[in-house]
Formats: C-alpha cells, sequence, structure tokens
C-alpha cells in the first residue's frame, strides 16, 4: 500500500494497493462500500501518465534529486559537527537521525534550532517509554542544496557555542 502524496503531487490524495491475483475479486467488492473521493478524470491522468513512463523518469529525477541532497546533508553534518553527533537512519527516506552529543536534551536543541530559524523534528513521540535524551530527526525534501547548507551552519551557531 501507497500513496502518490510524497512521491508525486500531495494535492492528489490518492493511494494504492498491490495485491496478489487471487485477493483482487474479494477487495474489488470491498471497495464498492467506499465512497472515492478522487476525481476519475485524475485517475486516469495519473494512469496515462504511468503507461506512457512518465512516472518511471520521474521517480528516477526524484532519487537522483534526493541522493544529491542527503550527500551534501551528510557531508555538512559530519564536516561542521564532527563528533558531536552521531548520525543514523541516512539508509531510509528523506530524512536522517541525529544524536546530539552536547550537554542538551531534546527540546532545547528543539527550541534554539527554532530560535534560529531552523525546523528539527523529535523522535520522542515515536517511543513508548525511554526516549533517547537528544535525538532528533532533520528532513531535506523541500530544501535546496543552499538551504541544507545554511540549515547546519545555523545548527551549528545555534547548538554549539
Amino acid at each position: 500500500m501507497g500513496t502518490f502524496s510524497r512521491s508525486f503531487l500531495p494535492s492528489l490524495r490518492l493511494s494504492y494497493m498491490f495485491l496478489p491475483k487471487s485477493l483482487l475479486p474479494h477487495m474489488q467488492k470491498l471497495t464498492l462500500l467506499y465512497k472515492q473521493t478522487v476525481p476519475a478524470s485524475q485517475q486516469l491522468a495519473l494512469a496515462d501518465f504511468m503507461e506512457r513512463r512518465e512516472w518511471t523518469i520521474h521517480l528516477n529525477k526524484m532519487r537522483t534529486m534526493y541522493t544529491k541532497k542527503k550527500t551534501v546533508l551528510l557531508n555538512e553534518l559530519e564536516h561542521t559537527f564532527g563528533d558531536t553527533i552521531h548520525i543514523h537512519g541516512h539508509l531510509a527516506g528523506p530524512r536522517v537521525l541525529i544524536d546530539v552529543l552536547l550537554d542538551k536534551g531534546e527540546a532545547q536543541l528543539i527550541e534554539e534550532a527554532n530560535a534560529a530559524g531552523v525546523k528539527v523534528y523529535p523522535t520522542s513521540p515515536a517511543y513508548v517509554s525511554d526516549a533517547p535524551p537528544a535525538t532528533l530527526q532533520l528532513g531535506f525534501s523541500g530544501l535546496t542544496i543552499e538551504d541544507i547548507q545554511n540549515g547546519i551552519q545555523l545548527l551549528k551557531e545555534a547548538w554549539v557555542r
């Protein structure tokens, strides 16, 4: 199951599901119970886009762009913070996780980042108990390479005094 919101167009609000052929008749009956809110014209346009292989071209462009951005982000983090952070979670998706190895907690780091104009995200809500004291999530999908570079410099100024 998935959605085209992140990889294509957030306003499309169109999802998909891959099924084995044996489940298809059952799921077709179930979907009759749901109201379809995406206009047929949008569904058909997306189907045409995919049939013409434009979807594959789009995904390849996005992968290349995200790979460049992630490489810049990782290099900037390592160069700027050195051993004061530990990077992980960099193998999945358009975000990375960093353990900030300074004498500051998650809330303080987020507050200081926000004051510097940089948005970072907590990881503590993802834990039932024993959340790490200072692990943050950094996203980069909507940023330019220059935004990433500037943002890391602003984080350094905010966190390392």
